[in-house]
């Protein structure tokens, strides 16, 4: 069965926006036009605010809209799918727990102009992430664990005004260093390089 945009109007469609492709989603949650699934992640998984599409044949997930990340619906059925996250620069606050335990995690990428303030506890924890990870500037909390567990991770940077407020970001049992960045941008200013290590990789 094929759907108008006229079906938004009765609730048979929702129309998350991912990366470069807008999706037209049944009551299944699959687009009818690519075969992508997804849906609401706001509060209450409210469509007006934030949500998810996942593309299951490369694995790449879009979270995108305005605000708060509050539910990991993907967790369910495709955590072991996902390969790759990009985060909309609409979204607020990431869920504890979102991404945890995604072993075939390797990337993750923040739009420029970000507006993220938050990570919850394991957000990451026990994910595939591999190489460097830029956390947004406007980012001041960012919870327990949340980047624990990622092995292949290398490089965390993260903004001179968050390690100025913040206590270290615990990175136990890893080989990731934690690269501080000024707040324009344009410098590091100081590396965290854990026992045993003698650089940066």
């Amino acid at each position: 069965k094929w759907y108008s945009r006229d079906s938004l109007e009765s609730g048979e469609l929702t129309y998350p926006v991912a990366k470069g492709h807008e999706h037209c989603f049944n009551k299944e949650n699959i687009c009818i036009l690519c075969g992508t699934v997804g849906g609401n992640c706001g509060p209450d998984k409210n469509p007006t605010e934030t949500k998810w599409a996942l593309n299951r044949d490369t694995g790449e997930i879009s979270i995108t809209g305005n605000g708060v990340v509050a539910v990991n619906p993907w967790q369910d059925n495709y955590q072991g799918t996902i390969t790759s996250v990009f985060v909309g620069n609409g979204v607020t606050s990431i869920c504890e727990d979102a991404f945890k335990d995604c072993v075939n995690l390797s990337s993750l990428e923040f739009e420029a102009g970000s507006q993220l303030n938050s990570i919850g506890d394991n957000a990451f924890s026990g994910s595939g992430l591999y190489g460097r990870v830029i956390i947004p500037s406007n980012v001041s909390a960012v919870g327990e664990n949340a980047f624990n567990g990622c092995n292949g991770l290398t490089n965390l940077m993260i903004s001179e005004s968050f390690a100025e407020n913040n206590p270290p970001i615990n990175l136990s049992g890893q080989n990731a260093a934690v690269l501080v960045y000024s707040n324009d941008g344009r410098a590091v200013l100081g590396i965290r390089v854990p026992a045993g290590k003698t650089g940066v990789e």
